[in-house]
């Protein structure tokens, strides 16, 4: 039950990403000295961690699983194939009714493969590159100590978070570091947070976590504020406070919020009764 209210949780949080100035970017709307400039917008980066929570509920169900390649391709890649296809191609008729274009099956799966027209799918994409690489994540996932994942998600805060912040500090966006430096594979929704709901759903004592829950909200809105504040000096520094411009450092602390709000859900339903229909 606990996966089916994390999962309602990220379903409305991916809605909320879609009311742009009537909430998500509603913070906008109020002066930047308000409660509810501040406060909208830490609701704001909060819903940011949606796609990431979808990335580790597969991982927490299916890193775990054994099955051949050739089930996994039967099973999983096989059915999310059929879904963006379908849906694209409901997607492309609507497309050539608006546009008056005539219809063609080869510009159909040519748009399909090497074009940006069907974005709406742009997670179906996502999820199938995730399912594809999903034999070595298990060959990965299983194999790493306490201290293996520790020691990844140490790295995954520092070029998710504490570089970019730390540049745009330094540089104002005019200067980076080397881009030699920066381990981009780590970076991937479909590489760390299908790991970390693998940790978070099979390496974590729930019996002991109750401890842990207090500190982590604690932390979780500490570096929602930081991201907060990251985004006013953003703001201030280019003098553009627009939806598109305003995101940059959304996303660099989503593994704590994730871990946040998939913790205290499966520890909550872990230990209440609840009764039978």
């Amino acid at each position: 039950l606990y996966i089916e209210i994390v999962r309602i949780i990220a379903c409305l949080c991916v809605i909320f990403t879609h009311t742009m100035e009537r909430g998500y970017f509603l913070f906008s709307m109020f002066p930047e000295n308000s409660l509810r400039y501040w406060g909208y917008m830490m609701l704001s980066v909060f819903v940011k961690a949606a796609v990431p929570m979808f990335f580790t509920i597969s991982g927490a169900l299916l890193i775990n699983r054994e099955e051949s390649i050739g089930q996994l391709y039967k099973k999983r890649v096989l059915k999310i194939f059929i879904v963006l296809v379908l849906f694209s191609f409901l997607y492309y008729c609507r497309y050539i009714m608006y546009d008056i274009n005539s219809f063609s099956f080869e510009k159909f799966f040519s748009d399909l493969a090497t074009s940006n027209w069907n974005f709406t799918y742009w997670y179906l994409y996502a999820f199938l590159s995730f399912l594809i690489g999903l034999p070595f994540l298990r060959i990965l996932a299983k194999s790493m100590r306490e201290k293996d994942f520790k020691y990844l998600f140490l790295l995954v805060l520092l070029y998710k978070a504490i570089i970019p912040i730390l540049e745009y500090v330094l540089w104002r966006g005019n200067e980076s570091f080397n881009s030699g430096i920066r381990t981009l594979w780590l970076n991937t929704d479909i590489f760390i947070y299908p790991i970390w709901g693998h940790y978070l759903e099979h390496k974590v004592d729930m019996k002991t976590v109750k401890k842990w829950i207090v500190p982590l909200w604690i932390v979780n809105i500490l570096t929602i504020g930081i991201t907060c504040l990251m985004t006013y000096y953003k703001i201030k520094v280019t003098g553009e406070c627009s939806e598109s411009n305003s995101q940059t450092f959304f996303s660099c602390f989503s593994m704590i919020n994730v871990a946040t709000v998939y913790i205290t859900v499966k520890y909550w339903l872990d230990n209440i009764d609840i009764p039978k229909l």
